[in-house]
């Protein structure tokens, strides 16, 4: 994720105050609340959510791609925004609508048949990544910029909107990292 400089006084401490939430995410530092399985949730600041109207995920699409037939084509634009979900099915869901909305056909390219930059050979090359790994892979781009290109969409498991989600990123996971 990349956060933009900022343009007056005012947004540089709002940016500044969004990265440090993004930073204490991962150090376990935000406000949790125990759900009814005594798992702890994230509490997720109502400005990142889209929970107060009938269609929110169209609102949500279209509060971070505002004018999206316009651009669609430019890189740049698409690059400074991101809808987050806390699970596949739900990413492939909104990018479907998101897809549905830009003129034309939609192509869909499931699979990747080869890695790039290997410092092995070929044969280990072939033997690291069987080509059934590279079909599985679901790479997401994302190059938020500023706290208005970061969405969220939650649903709870009855399907209705709601403003947290489940820290699926453990420090534990991160201390268990081997160090070079």
């Amino acid at each position: 994720m990349r956060i933009s400089k900022g343009k007056n006084e005012f947004e540089v401490k709002r940016m500044k105050a969004f990265a440090q939430w993004v930073l204490d995410i991962g150090d376990g530092k935000i406000d949790r609340a125990l759900n009814g399985d005594a798992e702890e949730d994230i509490i997720i600041p109502s400005e990142f959510c889209n929970v107060g109207s009938v269609n929110s995920v169209d609102d949500m699409i279209e509060s971070t791609f505002p004018d999206l037939i316009e651009n669609y084509k430019d890189p740049k634009y698409l690059s400074e925004r991101a809808i987050l979900t806390p699970r596949n099915n739900t990413v492939f869901h909104v990018n479907g609508l998101i897809v549905e909305k830009i003129p034309g056909d939609s192509v869909s390219y499931f699979s990747v048949d080869s890695a790039e930059e290997f410092p092995g050979t070929t044969s280990d090359l072939n033997n690291s990544f069987p080509t059934e790994y590279l079909n599985s892979l679901n790479i997401p781009v994302s190059r938020v910029t500023s706290p208005e290109g970061l969405k969220f969409f939650i649903e709870s498991e009855m399907g209705l909107p709601t403003n947290m989600t489940q820290n699926v990123v453990y420090k534990e996971v991160f201390q268990n990292l081997p160090s070079n």
